[in-house]
């Protein structure tokens, strides 16, 4: 992940979140189910929603870095129309 400057993915609200989610869903990524999931994916992605939800678990998943690099900012809907 890049941040930029502002970004709310680099405050520690985010960062405390993020491991809650990773817990939630027990490290296992949510789309292609790999024990190893260590990023989070926003399914409505940062770059096109309000600030408030890179802070919202509903809008979060755990996910593998294969997973969420092949996502990128696309929609999750997009994404699994494409397949991963």
């Amino acid at each position: 992940m890049s941040t930029k400057r502002g970004d709310p993915r680099s405050k520690r609200k985010y960062k405390l979140v993020r491991l809650q989610v990773l817990a939630r869903d027990e490290f296992t990524c949510q789309y292609c189910f790999s024990p190893d999931a260590t990023t989070v994916d926003h399914i409505v992605p940062v770059s096109r929603s309000e600030p408030d939800m890179a802070y919202d678990p509903s809008n979060m998943l755990a996910c593998c870095v294969r997973c969420n690099s092949a996502k990128g900012s696309r929609s999750q809907r997009s994404f699994l129309a494409k397949g991963a």
